[in-house]
C-alpha cells in the first residue's frame, strides 16, 4: 500500500480521528496495530521478517543491559548489520552460497528477496542498542519496540528516527498539531512528487536518450535534471511522512535543509539526508576516531565512512565510487583554507554533486564509461542547451538568495481564514491531478 494511494488515506483519516480522541495508552496500541497492518498489507513476507527482526533485537537489548559489556554490545550491533547485509546482498552471494551448500551435499534453492524498510529500521535499532549500552537505558517492552521500529510513517524510506528522540515523544500524550505546517508539508509533497518530479524525469530521460548528440554542457545539464528529480522524490516523501506524523502528535527529525544552497560538499551533507549524515558521523566516522587521530587518519576515516555509505546504497562498484567521490571532495574541502565567492562555490558544488549522481544512476561501470565517452563526441553547444543552462542558473541564483519557502507558506496559511485555506488546497489539488502521471509513482529511496 502506497502512502500516496487513495486506499491509504481512506484508512488513515478515520484512524487519525479515533487516535486523537484516545488517551495515551490507547493511542500507543492504535499506533502499533495500524503500523503492523500497514506492514502486512505491504507484504506478508516483509511482515514476517520484521517480526523476527524485532524479536532478535529485543533479545539483544536484554543481553546488553544485563551484561553491560562492550564486546556484547559490539557483537550485537554487528549481528544486526549481518542480518541487514544478508537480505540486502543475497543476490550477489547466492551463487557462491549455492556452490558451498552443494559441497556439503545440501541442495537449497531458496529465493530470498530484499525486504522493504529493512535498512532504515536496522539503523533505528542500532540507535536503540546504543542508548541501552551508553546511557544505561532500561530495555523497552517488545510491544513498544515493535511500535518504534514499525512506525508506518518512516518504515519504508526513513528518515532515521533515533530511539531517544522517539521515546521522549512516545511516552507523552500526543495530539494533532500545527495545522498550517501540515497543510504546507502536504502541498509541498504532492507538488514535488506528482508534478515536478515527473517533469524533471521526462527532461532527464530525453537528454539521456539523446546523449550522443549532446555537447559537454548538455551532458552536464542531463544530470542537473537528475539532481532535481532525486531531490523532489526524496524530499517529497519526507514532507509527506512529516505531515502524517504531525497529525499523530509526533515530530520527525528534519532531513533536508535546501541542499542546493550548499557552498561546499561539507555544507551539502549538513543539508541532504541529514538523519543519515548524522548517523554516518556518529556511528562510523566518530567510532573510527573522527578527527582526533591526526591528518592522514582523519582523511582515512572520511574515506571509510563514505565508502560504507556508498555500499549501503547498493552493492555494485558504481555505488562504491559514488561514496569515494564524496569522500575525495570532503578530504579536499576540509584541507584547504581558501574560500571562493559563495555563489560560485554553490554552482561548482551543485555541478560536482550532480555529476557524482551518475555513479548512483548507472547500473554498471561500463554504462557509466559509455556516458562519459560522449563528452568527447560533440563540442557544439546548441541554443536549446544554452537556454536551458541559463534557466537553471537563474533558478539556482534565486534559490540561493531566497528565504525558506515552506516557512513562508506556513506564515501565509496562518494569516488567512479557513475558507481561503480550503480554496487554495482545492486549487493546488486540481492542478496536481491535471499534471500528475498515470498511477502512483514509487519513491526511489524505498529501494534502499
Amino acid at each position: 500500500m502506497s502512502l500516496l494511494s487513495i486506499e491509504f488515506f481512506l484508512c488513515f483519516l478515520p484512524f487519525v480521528i479515533i487516535y486523537n480522541l484516545a488517551n495515551e495508552k490507547i493511542q500507543n496500541i492504535l499506533l502499533c496495530v495500524f503500523s503492523l497492518s500497514f506492514i502486512y498489507l505491504l507484504s506478508a513476507y516483509v511482515f514476517s521478517v520484521f517480526i523476527i527482526f524485532c524479536l532478535f533485537t529485543h533479545f539483544l537489548a536484554l543481553l546488553i543491559y544485563t551484561r553491560n559489556n562492550v564486546y556484547i554490545y559490539t557483537s550485537s550491533s554487528f549481528a544486526l548489520l549481518l542480518f541487514l547485509s544478508f537480505f540486502k546482498y543475497y543476490e550477489s552471494i547466492k551463487d557462491s552460497l549455492d556452490y558451498l551448500l552443494s559441497l556439503l551435499h545440501l541442495n537449497m534453492n531458496v529465493e530470498i528477496l530484499f525486504v522493504v524498510g529493512l535498512s532504515f529500521y536496522t539503523f533505528n535499532a542500532l540507535t536503540y542498542l546504543s542508548a541501552i549500552y551508553n546511557k544505561k537505558q532500561y530495555p523497552i517492552s517488545l510491544f513498544n519496540l515493535i511500535t518504534y521500529l514499525g512506525f508506518f510513517a518512516i518504515f519504508t524510506s526513513g528518515p532515521i528516527f533515533r530511539f531517544s528522540y522517539f521515546n521522549k515523544q512516545f511516552l507523552s500524550k500526543k495530539r494533532f498539531m500545527k495545522i498550517n505546517l501540515i497543510l504546507s508539508l502536504l502541498l509541498f509533497a504532492l507538488v514535488k512528487m506528482l508534478v515536478l518530479r515527473n517533469i524533471f524525469e521526462d527532461y532527464f530521460l530525453s537528454y539521456l536518450e539523446n546523449k550522443e548528440n549532446l555537447s559537454i554542457l548538455g551532458l552536464i545539464i542531463c544530470f542537473y535534471f537528475y539532481s532535481f528529480m532525486l531531490y523532489c522524490d526524496f524530499s517529497a516523501y519526507v514532507n509527506l511522512v512529516s505531515a502524517l506524523a504531525l497529525m499523530l502528535g509526533i515530530k520527525l527529525p528534519k532531513n533536508f535543509n535546501n541542499p542546493f544552497k550548499a557552498i561546499n560538499i561539507q555544507d551539502f551533507w549538513r543539508r541532504w539526508h541529514i538523519s543519515l549524515s548524522l548517523f554516518i558521523k556518529d556511528f562510523i566516522y566518530i567510532k573510527l576516531g573522527g578527527s582526533r587521530c591526526g591528518f592522514f587518519r582523519t582523511k582515512l576515516n572520511i574515506i571509510i565512512a563514505f565508502a560504507l555509505s556508498g555500499l549501503w546504497h547498493g552493492n555494485t562498484i558504481n555505488f562504491l565510487f559514488w561514496g569515494l567521490a564524496h569522500a575525495f571532495a570532503l578530504c579536499v574541502v576540509s584541507s584547504i583554507k581558501f574560500r571562493f565567492f559563495p555563489l560560485l562555490s554553490m554552482f561548482v558544488t551543485f555541478t560536482y554533486i550532480s555529476l557524482a549522481w551518475s555513479f548512483f544512476y548507472f547500473a554498471s561501470f561500463d554504462e557509466f564509461l559509455q556516458y562519459y565517452e560522449c563528452f568527447f563526441l560533440n563540442n557544439k553547444v546548441s541554443n536549446k542547451e544554452l537556454i536551458t543552462f541559463l534557466i537553471i542558473c537563474a533558478y539556482l541564483i534565486f534559490n540561493f538568495y531566497s528565504k525558506n519557502l515552506l516557512a513562508l507558506l506556513c506564515l501565509f496559511f496562518k494569516s488567512v481564514n479557513i475558507f481561503v485555506k480550503i480554496i487554495i488546497v482545492i486549487l493546488v489539488l486540481t492542478l496536481v491531478f491535471i499534471f500528475m502521471p498515470n498511477g502512483i509513482p514509487n519513491f526511489i529511496y524505498a529501494g534502499f
